[in-house]
């Protein structure tokens, strides 16, 4: 009877976990359509800039056409909105390597009545991964990053293994700014190039 019940309470348990997971699937919140106008609307903060272009040219219009282009590139991952209407995400991009590799990216947006972004902040940049390797540790990210605000616990200077690039020691997001930034330097970061 003890084995029985507890084959149960395994079965109970791998279904929660499934469902918890399922929660963060985009498609479970977002139809196609809406999933790639999501992308787009993130892509001057989560893409690399154009060629020649700093932060502050990324939003002319000429720019446009290259966002859509580069966005073909990204994944939405993981996708939550919490009560209080933030929204959670975790996107993915190729990474350059010799065998298919991804870097992961999650953050959080908020919005105001009207739909208008009012904050945009990445919590987390990944090492480039292996796809299996990626979605294992992508999805506990994000649902760390969704429970606690946070992804201390797997930072560089925490760890051993390779979870987070950035935030590091050294690098961090300027919330004001909607970019990766350089501790003590003036100049922002274009992690993107990396």
């Amino acid at each position: 009877m003890s084995v029985i019940l507890k084959c149960a309470v395994l079965v109970l348990l791998l279904a929660a976990c499934g469902s918890r997971t399922n929660q963060y699937k985009p498609e479970q919140h977002l139809k196609p359509e809406a999933q790639q106008a999501f992308l787009y609307q993130i892509s001057r903060y989560v893409a690399k800039l154009p060629k020649g272009v700093y932060h502050e040219g990324k939003f002319d219009a000429r720019f446009d056409r290259y966002y859509r282009e580069e966005m073909k590139k990204y994944r939405l991952e993981s996708y939550f909105k919490s009560p209080d209407g933030t929204v959670h995400f975790m996107v993915s991009r190729p990474a350059p390597s010799l065998y298919e590799k991804r870097i992961a990216i999650g953050g959080s947006v908020k919005y105001d009545t009207n739909g208008g972004l009012t904050a945009y902040e990445e919590v987390f940049r990944t090492w480039k991964m292996k796809p299996d390797v990626l979605a294992q540790k992508g999805g506990v990210l994000f649902e760390t990053m969704v429970e606690t605000g946070n992804v201390e616990a797997y930072l560089p200077q925490n760890t051993q293994e390779e979870w987070v690039e950035f935030p590091d020691s050294r690098t961090y997001f300027d919330v004001a700014a909607r970019r990766w930034k350089v501790k003590g330097q003036n100049d922002s970061l274009n992690y993107h190039t990396f």
